[in-house]
């Protein structure tokens, strides 16, 4: 079973499954809010500045073709990496 995160988990999780998605943060602000200038708000999440809403996370799931629940749990390696879709 997946241990709980803690830290910035959440923000090093985005960071992992959007890099491993092949996109820019500009792309990732561009399919979750519609708008590629809102990349600032990527990085806030991905540095651990502010934690994204339930909302928030949902979009950014689905946007990175997983589900929530990956963007909470701890990555122990990259092998969980290698079944995000392209």
């Amino acid at each position: 079973m997946p241990q709980l995160i803690e830290n910035n988990v959440v923000g090093q999780n985005i960071r992992r499954y959007r890099q491993a998605a092949n996109l820019n943060q500009e792309e990732l602000a561009e399919r979750v809010w519609g708008d590629p200038r809102r990349k600032g708000e990527v990085s806030v999440l991905e540095n651990g500045k502010q934690v994204p809403t339930l909302a928030q996370l949902d979009k950014i799931a689905a946007a990175l073709n997983i589900a929530a629940a990956d963007l909470l749990t701890s990555v122990t390696n990259n092998d969980e990496l290698a079944r995000v879709p392209a």
